[in-house]
């Protein structure tokens, strides 16, 4: 299972939503729980991740796991991939119009990031069910290794 793509993915976008929020004195509320549901997702993906490289050296400690069991995790894998690919997407949509430095820039950032609100809300609630997910698949490797 390959979590290291996941891992650069989501670091990227965390880094991007912290800069906002750092930068953005009227940031909403809802950009930054997003930013904290990346940032536990990454946390999630390390430990999988992590878990993961530890049984490798003992080949037959995950032996014994129900194949439905690892199908799931890489669904899991695949859907949380999926939820990080549409937010980047909506990330760069956000940013763009903004790459220069004048002085409209904050606030202009801060309408945009109104504008979209409710994307936020959904990419943030996507991420918050991986992040579940990647709870669970940590949990269950840890407990099978």
């Amino acid at each position: 299972m390959e979590t290291n793509g996941l891992l650069c993915g989501d670091n990227q976008i965390s880094i991007w939503l912290y800069d906002v929020v750092e930068t953005t004195r009227s940031v909403d509320t809802t950009v930054h729980a997003l930013h904290k549901e990346v940032r536990a997702l990454d946390d999630n993906l390390k430990s999988l991740s992590h878990t993961l490289r530890g049984c490798q050296s003992q080949a037959l400690t995950l032996m014994h796991m129900n194949d439905d069991i690892w199908r799931s995790i890489e669904n899991n894998l695949h859907d949380c991939g999926e939820a990080l690919e549409e937010l980047q997407t909506l990330v760069e949509e956000v940013k763009k119009p903004i790459a220069s430095r004048n002085i409209f820039r904050k606030p202009n950032l801060a309408m945009r990031l109104g504008m979209r609100k409710r994307e936020i809300s959904e990419s943030q609630d996507k991420i918050s069910k991986s992040n579940s997910a990647m709870q669970t698949a940590v949990g269950v490797v840890s407990l099978y290794g």
